[in-house]
């Protein structure tokens, strides 16, 4: 079901997955309508069922402004919602936003002048984490540090323009859906990045640049966080098996910290030895921990223990979802990897 009927063909499509956002997003989508390309825009909503009130918000919200427009997601997930939203889109420009996402002023207008000025297939820029919460201020620190989701050239942590391996949430022309397909909606977790990679295997390029900036609220508890890297871990898994290109290093070194404790461990049951390098093992990853979280902890009002939960919220939760992904997703490794995502069909020009 479709609510809301824009009435001029927009040149920019934002569309916004929503499920129990009542919260935030009118502050998601409210500074883009003010943009200056704002009046040539429309935001269509993809929302799954949710028991806050989230689609009597949007339907009241597309009374209000006609270009907002509300899009039902029954299935649920993430990727299904974008993928409803775009094919009921009709901008040659898609940009997604999410509903706990701020994006800072001119956000439309940044995307569209790097889209321009870089050639690149999909664009994006600064995410500012912020929490509401100890637990959610601790996250913003810990998934902000190189330490917490790996260092290099990740567009968490860069400040100027580069061409990168992938990035969030996005914004691209058209027909790169018409090209490559749309989201994969077996990746619950993990969409943008699998959706990346086949930019990247399809020859495109990926463009970070500053300019362009949202802030995102960040889990509000220990538990939200935990099973958020979990998640991420398991399902990136699936996403190596359909898109090799998309391993990383930084990808395995959680799995390989967890696998270090659990066979330590085991090991000390017979020998004084494995208690010994768990000991060493789990005193370097602390000292490492509490470094970093003092360096990084003033900039989101976080406290140092906290921001060292944190750290290991993410890199327990990504590296046991690692393990979980290989167990589940056991079959891919034996040629049961599909591939095919949904199409964009072309429109007539």
């Amino acid at each position: 079901m479709t609510t809301g009927v824009a009435p001029v063909a927009p040149h920019v499509s934002v569309v916004v997955p929503a499920r129990n956002e009542a919260a935030t997003l009118r502050a998601a989508i409210a500074p883009l309508l003010v943009d200056p390309l704002g009046a040539d825009l429309e935001v269509v909503v993809s929302v799954a069922p949710s028991t806050d009130g989230t689609r009597e918000l949007v339907v009241a919200m597309a009374a209000e402004d006609p270009r907002i427009r509300l899009v039902d997601n029954p299935e649920g997930v993430t990727p299904a919602g974008l993928n409803a939203a775009i094919r009921a889109s009709r901008g040659p420009v898609i940009l997604r936003m999410d509903g706990h996402a701020v994006p800072a002023a001119g956000y439309v207008s940044a995307c569209l002048a790097v889209l321009r000025s870089s050639g690149a297939w999909n664009v994006g820029g600064r995410i500012e984490k912020i929490g509401d919460t100890r637990a959610g201020r601790a996250a913003s620190a810990a998934t902000s540090s190189p330490f917490g989701i790996g260092g290099g050239r990740r567009f968490h942590n860069l400040t100027t323009a580069a061409d990168v391996d992938t990035l969030w949430p996005g914004c691209w022309p058209r027909w790169v859906f018409e090209r490559i397909g749309l989201f994969d909606p077996e990746m619950v977790q993990n969409q943008d990045d699998e959706l990346n990679q086949r930019i990247l295997d399809a020859g495109g390029r990926i463009r970070f640049d500053p300019s362009i900036a949202a802030s995102y609220h960040s889990r509000a508890s220990w538990r939200g966080l935990l099973r958020q890297y979990f998640r991420y871990g398991m399902f990136k898994v699936r996403g190596l098996q359909k898109r090799p290109g998309l391993l990383r290093l930084r990808h395995l070194v959680p799995a390989a910290l967890v696998a270090g404790a659990v066979v330590t461990l085991a090991l000390a049951i017979v020998s004084p030895v494995g208690l010994i390098l768990f000991g060493l093992g789990a005193a370097a990853w602390l000292l490492a921990a509490v470094w970093s979280a003092a360096r990084i902890a003033p900039a989101y009002d976080a406290r140092v223990p906290d921001v060292v939960v944190a750290f290991a919220c993410v890199h327990i939760g990504y590296g046991v979802g690692m393990w979980a992904g290989l167990v589940r997703y056991a079959r891919g490794f034996l040629g049961d990897r599909p591939t095919t995502v949904p199409t964009l069909e072309r429109r007539g020009e």
